[in-house]
């Protein structure tokens, strides 16, 4: 009943929404396109059906660097305008999602773990541990950069930033900024907060870091009023049916997700939301001693 209920809200929003324009995007975050059914996985199967989607809605796609300038000179975009994110840089959006996404005429974002490069994970969620997985070498991000999909920043380490001294802190935002731009030869304006942990100090210290957004995993719309710097966006996860996802692109679900906010926050009294199940995933690898 509850599945029903939540696609029949959904199919709403987009047949209220699919015909107007607020002049804003949605930023989809998805990770992995696995089997493995994690909190961050969807499978190859669910990935190609939403790519299908989009195109056949004929949802432009922007890179984050995009929508920064768009952002920046408060120009409106197209109607169903998204941005396609990916957290991480697991090998499989090289892999798997990439082709996919060329196939269909889409571009994406992906932010990458600088210190994870070439690696597998042994990250654990609520204790357990996860599928480890393969993290993209230098290659694959040579050949996504080549072929269009922007490369952001995704700290050195993952770790919660809010919790770095000001030196580390420093060293998470520029150190994979340098990098990248070393090895790619282009700006890296884009960053993704790890875990979507940020505060006044850590947004301040991304901006003097030279990005030009940074993406939080607060859940929403984003609009030309927002902060380029916590932005926010919406999880794309293994329960997320075309029909959702549809839904995400039209305007309707802005003032949906701020209602949604007050009434899990303020009337159910949960302040910490978002709290998806992402945010419990933890490396238990190269992660900074925290001050």
């Amino acid at each position: 009943m509850k599945r029903i209920l939540r696609s029949a809200l959904f199919r709403a929003v987009y047949e209220t929404g699919k015909r107007l324009n607020d002049g804003g995007i949605t930023i989809l975050s998805y990770h992995s396109i696995d089997e493995h059914g994690t909190a961050i996985s969807v499978s190859p199967g669910l990935f190609e059906t939403h790519m299908a989607a989009l195109a056949s809605e004929g949802c432009p796609t922007f890179t984050m660097a995009q929508v920064g300038d768009h952002l920046s000179a408060h120009r409106p975009f197209p109607p169903r305008a998204v941005a396609i994110t990916f957290d991480d840089g697991f090998a499989n959006v090289a892999t798997v999602a990439a082709p996919i996404m060329q196939r269909h005429g889409l571009t994406a974002t992906i932010y990458v773990i600088t210190d994870m490069i070439g690696r597998t994970t042994q990250w654990t969620a609520y204790g357990s541990a996860l599928p480890s997985l393969p993290i993209m070498t230098w290659e694959q991000i040579q050949t996504l950069h080549d072929a269009g999909f922007e490369i952001g920043a995704h700290t050195v380490t993952h770790g919660f930033l809010t919790h770095y001294s000001q030196v580390d802190l420093e060293q998470e935002l520029g150190e994979p900024k340098a990098t990248l731009e070393q090895r790619l030869g282009t700006p890296i304006k884009s960053f993704a907060y790890p875990q979507g942990d940020y505060n006044p100090q850590v947004v301040k210290a991304v901006k003097v870091a030279g990005y030009n957004t940074a993406v939080t995993i607060d859940q929403g719309r984003a609009s030309l009023s927002n902060d380029p710097f916590r932005l926010p966006r919406l999880h794309v996860g293994g329960n997320t049916t075309p029909t959702i996802l549809k839904a995400y692109t039209v305007h309707a679900i802005g003032p949906t997700y701020r209602l949604i906010n007050v009434v899990i926050r303020h009337l159910m009294g949960r302040k910490t939301w978002p709290r998806p199940d992402w945010r419990a995933i933890q490396s238990t690898q190269t992660l900074r001693s925290t001050q």
